[in-house]
């Protein structure tokens, strides 16, 4: 007796009618979604086609073995439809069809996406509830003044402004800057936690020249870099100088108009500016007001990362809510409100912006 054949020799997919052959499904379906289930389609059809092998030998003892051969692979290849919805219901009975959504999923390309309907039922709802929950940016958004928190900007012919105790660490037309020390640390150390934007009420010209030097090559990394041009001109001068107009930053505009990493709202964003007054048009616990960087104080170590503020916005990147945060956390200058001493000023500010 001659030894059986090496291998196994599966005939071509037959014919489906009219013309068309039944695909034979792709490599990456078969490997990643349907090994189970092709499994149980031969079986199936195995059992279908011996089955009919029985049936026409009990029938038709007299018919010759090419005959009958031909007579069974008809028969059989008409049951291919049944076999396969016979293995579909065997292998989702069984839990082995884990992925498969459809009869004409199994003839899909390589290049197309599978949706997994029955993996949904076990997987997808979970991972909905999560998305759910996780309706904000990973990291809150930091709005940083320029002016007055990071550096100090004076105009050559204010004497008064100059620091008499140390040089200008860059000038640029008629501007002396004193960079605030620990102004790398402190930006290096807020972009790790958080999203940074720069927003300065000075005119864009005078913000890039700052900014260029002032942070370097960290400047890429800010989120946005705005200007005077989108804060809101309530017409007022400020009360400490009477020739420099009175800007509010919006942090609405910051919320409509910056759509990388967020959403951002009331509950995620955090407005830092020396000059409480620019909050005034914002939500109540939005922002902090520190004092004003003195050039003049060698020992200033305000933004020192391991300083007062750092602790403050390590603090903040932990806290669920930014509002309840700085509610229950005071630093810097207050909030102008109705016990401002200022505030009788500041009302008619307002008073006029709701009547325009």
């Amino acid at each position: 007796m001659s030894a059986g054949p090496s291998h196994v020799y599966l005939p071509p997919w037959p014919d489906l009618g009219g013309g068309l052959p039944m695909p034979m499904p792709s490599e990456g379906w078969r490997s990643k979604r349907c090994t189970p289930l092709f499994i149980s389609f031969f079986s199936t059809y195995l059992i279908v086609s011996l089955l009919c092998v029985f049936i026409a030998s009990i029938f038709f003892p007299a018919a010759s073995s090419f005959s009958l051969t031909a007579l069974i692979v008809s028969f059989s290849s008409m049951l291919i439809p049944i076999s396969t919805a016979a293995a579909l219901m065997l292998a989702k009975m069984t839990g082995k069809n884990k992925g498969i959504t459809s009869y004409s999923s199994i003839f899909q390309s390589d290049s197309e996406e599978y949706y997994d309907d029955d993996a949904g039922d076990s997987g997808s709802d979970y991972d909905l509830s999560l998305e759910k929950l996780n309706l904000g940016p990973t990291k809150k958004l930091l709005v940083l003044s320029l002016n007055g928190l990071l550096v100090h900007r004076v105009f050559r012919g204010e004497s008064e402004g100059i620091p008499k105790n140390r040089l200008a660490d860059f000038r640029y037309g008629n501007y002396l800057v004193f960079k605030r020390p620990f102004i790398q640390e402190f930006i290096k150390f807020c972009l790790e936690s958080f999203q940074v934007g720069i927003w300065s009420s000075a005119m864009e010209h005078n913000v890039d020249e700052v900014l260029d030097y002032a942070t370097g090559p960290q400047r890429s990394k800010l989120l946005f870099v705005w200007d005077q041009s989108q804060c809101t001109d309530s017409g007022f001068k400020s009360l400490e100088k009477k020739t420099k107009p009175l800007f509010f930053k919006e942090l609405k505009r910051v919320w409509r108009d910056v759509k990388k990493g967020g959403p951002y709202s009331e509950a995620n964003t955090l407005f830092i500016d020396d000059e409480p007054y620019k909050a005034l048009l914002n939500p109540p616990n939005t922002g902090i007001f520190p004092e004003p960087y003195n050039a003049e104080d060698k020992d200033d170590n305000f933004l020192d990362p391991k300083g007062e503020l750092g602790s403050y916005l390590k603090g903040l990147a932990e806290a669920n809510d930014v509002q309840s945060y700085v509610k229950q956390h005071s630093i810097g200058q207050p909030a102008i409100t109705s016990d401002h001493s200022d505030w009788a000023y500041y009302s008619v500010v307002l008073h006029c912006l709701g009547n325009k």
